[in-house]
């Protein structure tokens, strides 16, 4: 009599929800041909990544579907999320009442936390970070209750506490042992950016706009952006985006680097981004981890000491009228 694995049974709808949708979208890679479409693609990772129990499915055509289980993880403001299906990790973090996703101290401390948790998960290999359904995340919020009250008293204070809070939370993302991919809907703009280049891949939908307000706002880039972008893009392009305020958008930044897939207009990058960690469940797990180990030793590591610069350099420009200027406008102040 034939058994199944407790793992190979996990199922649920929104898993084969996930796969019916996906099977409708057309990716644009530049490692995959144009035009490839994610229903092929799944033909042929499904039966390898079945049989080892890696992607939610049944274990015949006859078996029924098991419930879904509730979130793996909630933060205590209930911003973040986890949900799991196989090896497969997705974590949504979504501000409904914000138009645009932005960052607080507390979204912040909660994605760091997440970050952490999925360190102590061995059973997961992979691991989407995704914002709200129409923006990733369009920076920080300087609309937020605690900021502004933190802000009257000194916006010294108020740098030092976002440079630390979100350094954290972009060094927990980076360090994760699971291999991770940012899903962009809309914006990822400021420290929106900076959470997306913290993951090892990101796909975006067709006109997601990358960029760096800050210079425009009298501030520097913090939470180590600066030197992860140049890492990821190069020098020239970097300068483009942080001194002259230049905007990228999907399209414009994939043959950069910054983006590994695209979705068409019509796709979810969320749907996009559980085609590619299929690919990737499929993978042996130790190989995994130990080669973003590695990749990040050896391009993430020698940026330590610039990172650790802009938090003084961040700090610093929140003394200059320029950001009390911006920041009270954008506050309404």
């Amino acid at each position: 009599m034939r058994v199944s694995s407790p793992r190979s049974r996990r199922v649920g709808a929104e898993g084969s929800a996930v796969w019916v949708r996906a099977g409708l979208c057309v990716m644009a890679s530049f490692n995959q041909p144009i035009g490839r479409s994610v229903k092929t693609l799944i033909a042929e990772r499904w039966p390898a990544a079945r049989r080892r129990g890696r992607i939610p499915g049944t274990t015949g055509p006859g078996d029924a579907a098991m419930p879904v289980a509730p979130p793996a993880y909630a933060s205590a403001t209930g911003a973040v999320t986890i949900t799991t299906a196989g090896v497969i990790a997705t974590v949504r973090f979504a501000r409904p009442d914000r138009r645009v996703n932005p960052l607080s101290p507390a979204l912040l401390h909660d994605l760091a936390d997440a970050a952490r948790h999925l360190a102590r998960r061995p059973d997961i290999s992979v691991a989407i970070l995704t914002g709200s359904d129409t923006a990733f995340c369009g920076g920080f919020d300087l609309k937020d209750d605690g900021v502004a009250a933190l802000a009257e008293a000194s916006d010294e204070a108020l740098a030092e506490l976002v440079a630390r809070a979100g350094g954290e939370a972009v060094e927990a993302w980076t360090s994760t042992p699971p291999v991770t991919i940012a899903a962009v809907e809309g914006y990822a703009l400021g420290g929106g950016l900076v959470m997306a280049l913290s993951c090892d891949f990101r796909v975006a939908r067709s006109g997601a706009l990358f960029g760096l307000p800050e210079i425009d706002r009298g501030i520097t880039p913090g939470w180590g952006c600066l030197p992860r972008l140049v890492a990821a893009i190069g020098l020239q392009p970097a300068r483009r985006m942080a001194i002259l305020g230049e905007r990228l958008t999907a399209e414009q930044a994939a043959p950069l680097g910054l983006v590994d897939r695209i979705a068409d207009g019509a796709t979810p990058a969320l749907d996009l981004a559980r085609a590619m960690a299929a690919e990737l469940a499929v993978k042996p797990a130790t190989p995994l981890r130990m080669n973003k180990r590695m990749l990040n030793a050896s391009a993430i590591a020698p940026l330590t000491p610039a990172s650790l610069v802009d938090v003084d350099q961040f700090t610093g420009s929140a003394r200059g009228a320029a950001f009390r200027t911006e920041r009270a406008r954008f506050a309404g102040g």
